[in-house]
This record gives C-alpha cells, structure tokens and sequence, in this order.
C-alpha cells in the first residue's frame, strides 16, 4: 500500500491530488508546485536553482536559461537528506522538458548507484489522452482506480465534443512570445482533434519558430499561452506582440481571432487539461469560454 508519496514536479502533483481527492499522501512536492492550495505549506524535495523572477521580460528569461543549459549545470536541486527522512513509498515526476521540471529518471539512477531506489512513477504524456491514460495507470498503484476511470470519462467527453469542430482551419498555439515558440505535445493534439492545422505534428516537441514561419502558416486562430505564465503575466508583454510588423499581417488578428489561454491549462500535462479541450470547443463554436481558462483578445 502506497502511503507516502513525493513529487517532483507541479503536473504530478496535481495529478496526485486529483487521484487521491486531497494531499494526504504527499509527504513533500517542489517548490513549483502551487496546485491545489495546500500543497504550497508541504516541506519542499526540489528546488528551483536559478533565480528567475517575475520582473525579468520573456526574452530576459529565454536568453538566462539557454545560457545556463549550454553551461551544463543543474537547473533543480534536490534535498536528498528531506527525501532519505521521509522513507517515500512512491515517487512521481516527469522526464519530458528539463527547463520545466527535474528529469526524475535520471536523477534517481545518479543517487541510488549501489542502491535500490523508490518505486517511481514517470507521467510523461506527448498526446492528450495519455495525460489521462497515464493518470489512470498511477490511479492503480495509488488504490484509487475509480478517480482514474473518472478522468479518463472527462478527457474523453471533452476530446468526443472537440473532434472535426475546427476542418479547414490553421490553429498556431505559442506557448512564448519572445522569442516566439510554438507548442506542441498534447496542445498540437488537440487541435488536430479539433480536425484543425497545428504548426507542429501531434506530440511532437514546442520549439522556438520564427515570425517567417508564422507569416507562411498564418493562422486562423492564434492562442498565446506562455509556460508558467498566468493570463495577467501574459498581457504584461502582449505588446510585444502587437508591436511586431509581422503580427498585424497574420489572418487571425485581421479577423479578430486571438486567444489568451492560462498556462495551468497547456502547459501543464495533467488533470486539468480537459478544459483547454473544452475551450477550444468553445471558441470553435461561437459560445462563450469560461474566463478563468482563457479570453478573447480581439
């Protein structure tokens, strides 16, 4: 019986405690991790290493973190001594994006050399509904097999009101302004569900693009949802947008179809994620998104 759980990263908390209907069982989380609420007061195994904050601009932040990827160095510390006291039955994270969270892999398999590790769960979507299929496989090993098959009911609902709601549209979601990347995994999916273009294949890897590349594409529908960043944060720099000679020339801002999404609902692979599939229904059809998910620029 799993009893004492950490995790390693905000999506598996989430997931977690969506699973276990509360957190009760994680003993420790990040320092990232934020959602729900109760999590923010648990004791913190990983820490963020480099010092970004929120009054650094997004090319200010792009440019500090490739540098210190190039450098080589840890982006994460973990507190294996907390992880050593805490005894874990099981630990949950992920390997998908190392500016985003510790790569649990191989960081276990650096500590534990001679020794035998956690059991470790790694949630590592690349399309919508393994999100949910995922969910529902770390559902058995927690004992809560009912809240798995919940979730699998909600991703496929909203995946069954998405389908062919978008044929014949291009969709570009970014998931930073400057420089501009493109998403992917799940976020393409879903607007290939949707019977609608994505920039990028379905599950393949956001990736920074050019405003060249953008122009060929010229989208539809633009949704601007930058990672980590709330809807507030995200119009702090839409000018930069805006400002940009290659943005007003794009069909969507002629035609007034341009979204601003919050991160928690893109970024994040986790239980959640089913209500960007809903607000994307809603913005297909004409029918008013709920605010808290995204807004309607112009």
């Amino acid at each position: 019986m799993v009893e004492r759980v950490i995790s390693t990263e905000p999506s598996s908390t989430e997931m977690v405690a969506y699973l276990e209907g509360g957190v009760g069982r994680l003993v420790a989380v990040s320092d990232k991790c934020d959602y729900p609420e109760e999590v923010r007061a648990l004791p913190k195994a990983v820490k963020t290493i480099i010092p970004v904050t929120n009054d650094l601009s997004s090319r200010e932040i792009d440019e500090y973190v490739s540098r210190y990827l190039r450098s080589g160095k840890p982006m994460f510390a973990v507190d294996w001594e907390l992880v050593r006291r805490l005894e874990p039955d099981l630990i949950v994270g992920q390997d998908l994006c190392e500016v985003c969270a510790l790569p649990l892999g191989k960081s276990l398999k650096e500590f534990f050399i001679g020794g035998e590790p956690p059991q470790t769960f790694h949630l590592n979507p690349l399309n919508y509904m393994e999100i949910a299929q995922q969910g529902y496989r770390l559902s058995e090993i927690l004992g809560r097999r009912e809240r798995g098959e919940r979730l699998l009911q909600v991703f496929r609902e909203a995946g069954r009101e998405l389908r062919g709601l978008g044929r014949g549209l291009r969709v570009l979601a970014l998931e930073w302004i400057d420089p501009p990347y493109v998403a992917g995994l799940w976020v393409s999916d879903l607007i290939a569900v949707a019977g609608a273009e994505p920039l990028l294949r379905p599950g393949e890897h956001g990736r920074r693009t050019t405003p060249e590349e953008i122009t060929r594409f010229n989208p539809d529908i633009v949704i601007v949802s930058p990672c980590g960043f709330s809807m507030e944060r995200t119009f702090r720099e839409f000018h930069i947008l805006e400002e940009s000679g290659w943005w007003r020339g794009l069909k969507a801002v002629q035609e007034g179809e341009v979204y601003v999404v919050e991160s928690d609902y893109t970024a994040k692979g986790g239980p959640r994620t089913w209500r960007f599939a809903r607000f994307m229904s809603d913005i297909l059809t004409g029918s008013e998104p709920e605010r808290d998910v995204g807004v309607k620029v112009y």
